[in-house]
């Protein structure tokens, strides 16, 4: 088992071990998984490259991985402007491929920009309206910009926190039970933390939490009836993969 291996899969423990909140905690064994690869591959990508022993100075760089994308998505569900006692619905997580882009502006401050594979949400109803089709499926992004501050930059192990602006970008919808149906793009709050690991000068390994705040206005038809939502989307994204510098 190589060193790299050995503490991406302690790192990724010990945020289980610190993490309450279930939604964090399902996407563990993904992480695991993702560190299983990270085992296999570096090595390899090891042999390409050597730590030096100068200051690193390496302005830009690059995160390529998987990510675990858990949307809170909770709302009330109206018809014809009329709130739906107890009609609910929920929706499943998705595993896009993330790639993220940052640029250091001075020795420990980077601004860093990331966005999603494409990715289908379900949208499941429960409730009232329990046992009814998917109410409709709707393609979708995620994309941060975010300030960031690596206090520990050219450490071995080097965290990372940061805020910015996170944006759900829709892209395609399918009808299900409502008709029409249609998801607005939108946008907020984007909170980031995590840790690089330097294998060489340029590869390494990352793991990386970014919390979002929107809410997504939907809408369609009900057997002729509108139909709205506003849902607190307000994702969570667990992310682990390689770094590459440049």
């Amino acid at each position: 088992m190589s060193g790299a291996f050995s503490f991406y899969l302690k790192f990724t423990i010990v945020c289980y071990d610190l993490s309450k909140e279930k939604r964090i905690m399902k996407a563990f064994g993904f992480h695991i998984a993702v560190a299983a690869l990270a085992g296999l591959v570096m090595p390899m990508l090891a042999h390409a490259d050597t730590l030096p022993s100068q200051q690193d100075s390496l302005g830009a760089f690059v995160h390529v991985g998987i990510a675990n994308v858990d949307l809170d998505d909770k709302g009330l569900i109206y018809a014809a402007g009329v709130p739906q006692a107890g009609a609910t619905y929920s929706t499943n997580d998705t595993t896009p491929v993330v790639i993220e882009g940052g640029y250091f502006l001075t020795p420990t401050l980077a601004v860093q920009g990331s966005i999603s594979s494409k990715e289908t949400s379900r949208n499941t109803p429960h409730g009232t309206f329990e046992g009814q089709p998917d109410l409709g499926e709707d393609g979708f992004h995620v994309a941060t910009l975010t300030l960031v501050c690596h206090p520990f930059r050219g450490q071995t192990v080097s965290p990372y926190f940061g805020f910015g602006a996170g944006f759900h970008i829709a892209d395609g919808f399918h009808d299900g039970l409502v008709t029409d149906f249609h998801v607005k793009d939108t946008s907020g709050l984007a909170l980031q933390a995590g840790a690089d690991l330097k294998i060489t000068r340029r590869i390494g390994l990352y793991i990386d939490l970014k919390k979002l705040f929107y809410t997504a206005k939907a809408s369609g038809e009900l057997e002729g009836t509108p139909v709205t939502s506003s849902a607190r989307l307000d994702p969570v994204i667990i992310q682990g993969g390689v770094s590459l510098a440049f």
